[in-house]
């Protein structure tokens, strides 16, 4: 009996040994962070306060993205237009030199025609003396040409008679455009066939019946050419200078200048040419008539 109390008596006393331990333990703490913690405040409000997640606004990011790629192409498509715009302007630009360069030599041509015909070999009188019937017919076909202009004006009597008939008069009319237009015409075509002396006739003739007509300055201009192209100098300059003195404003001016210039020059009177070419290069520098000065001024 007392061999089977025991074993009992001696699980008894482990239980309760055990419940005592158990009851007794001392919590285990970490000594290495304990001590960290100690040495630096930090740690201690890092552990007080944990740092939060941080989180993405996935949204907003988006956002931003579209709005950079809008600018992106915009960016682009103004550099696109930049150079659409770059390439015109060098394209008129070229257009632009090209008709310059065009103009002045057709210019350049007519200047160096003229010269030719004026330095060509003299004419003589036998040469230039027109018979009597061909300068008739010369003179005749200007008149009919110039009355030709001339403007048809039915008159009716002021006092009715018995007859009721309209007498038509031809009426000159001086101040018509169009019959000055055409007149003036009619000399131009001249010129451009050579028939210089009617040519002569009819500018004379022009700038007399019609000197209120807004191309008197150029019946005048070209007077001194013809009159160059027969080698008449003298007559030249006078035909310029008018032009130069009764129209300063008008566009046949650079030229008029330049081709009184050239005049004087053939007449010997080199102080006057060098003054009008001199006032070519100041006045008209950009004209076809002042790089020709330019190559007449001593």
């Amino acid at each position: 009996m007392s061999q089977t109390n025991n074993p009992c008596a001696l699980l008894i006393f482990i239980l309760a040994v055990s419940v005592e331990v158990s009851a007794n333990t001392v919590p285990v703490t970490d000594l290495v962070n304990d001590t960290a913690a100690q040495s630096n405040p930090s740690l201690q409000s890092m552990q007080a306060n944990p740092i939060a997640p941080v989180t993405v606004d996935l949204a907003t990011n988006t956002g931003n993205t579209n709005a950079n790629a809008q600018i992106f192409d915009l960016v682009e498509m103004l550099q696109q237009e930049v150079q659409q715009l770059r390439g015109q302007v060098e394209e008129l630009s070229y257009n632009l030199g090209k008709l310059k360069e065009d103009q002045k030599q057709r210019y350049l041509d007519l200047d160096r025609r003229i010269v030719s015909l004026s330095t060509a070999t003299p004419v003589t009188k036998e040469s230039r003396v027109v018979s009597a019937t061909d300068q008739t017919t010369q003179l005749q076909t200007v008149a009919s040409q110039v009355n030709d202009s001339l403007t048809a004006v039915p008159v009716t009597p002021a006092t009715e008679t018995s007859t009721t008939e309209t007498k038509t008069l031809a009426v000159q009319a001086p101040s018509d455009p169009e019959a000055a237009k055409v007149a003036y015409k009619a000399a131009y075509a001249l010129i451009r066939k050579r028939q210089f002396d009617a040519s002569v006739v009819a500018l004379l003739a022009f700038v007399k019946n019609f000197p209120q007509s807004d191309l008197v300055g150029n019946a005048y201009y070209w007077l001194g050419e013809v009159y160059m192209v027969q080698g008449d100098a003298s007559l030249a300059v006078v035909s310029f200078e008018y032009v130069i003195s009764k129209f300063p404003q008008h566009r046949k001016i650079p030229d008029a200048l330049y081709k009184a210039g050239v005049a004087y020059q053939n007449t010997g009177n080199v102080d006057k040419a060098n003054q009008l070419l001199q006032r070519v290069l100041a006045e008209y520098p950009e004209s076809s008539a002042a790089r020709l000065a330019l190559e007449k001024v001593n």
